[in-house]
């Protein structure tokens, strides 16, 4: 089942993550039965599923997201990141949360992240960094790499 927001100021512009997909022309309904199907049956993120039927790719599911949320997509890969700043964010804690530090401004932390809703993990992230949290959103696979590159 797909995360429910709950607070933020983008309540409002959230819609059924399917019906985006669809709208931009990026799955047919035919296609988003059959992962809503195996969604009721085995759980799961509905763009997770469309990924592992091979409907869509993790970067279109990624700009889909972004899109929806009004999130920034960063594809990470394309950047020349800053060792010093990547490192930031613990070993773990960007593991755990798949992120990676972009950049730092002052008190200010832009990453890229594969969950750049999940409220926990900024809040983990800016207790361990003592930086404000500016999340952008990234796929798993970019990120996984560039973690793998740097730790």
């Amino acid at each position: 089942m797909e995360k429910k927001i709950t607070s933020s100021p983008i309540v409002g512009k959230i819609s059924l993550f399917g019906q985006v997909l669809l709208k931009k022309g990026m799955i047919t309904n035919e296609q988003l039965k059959e992962a809503v199907s195996i969604q009721k049956n085995k759980a799961g993120k509905l763009g997770d599923i469309l990924v592992q039927l091979g409907y869509i790719s993790q970067e279109l599911l990624a700009i889909a997201l972004a899109s929806q949320i009004d999130y920034v997509f960063l594809p990470i890969e394309r950047y020349k990141l800053a060792k010093d700043t990547v490192r930031l964010i613990p070993k773990e804690l960007a593991y755990k949360y798949l992120c990676v530090a972009l950049e730092k401004m002052g008190t200010v932390l832009t990453i890229v992240s594969a969950d750049a809703l999940d409220e926990k993990a900024r809040d983990e992230l800016s207790a361990a960094t003592h930086c404000r949290i500016i999340p952008m959103l990234g796929t798993k696979d970019q990120l996984e790499n560039v973690l793998m590159k740097f730790y």
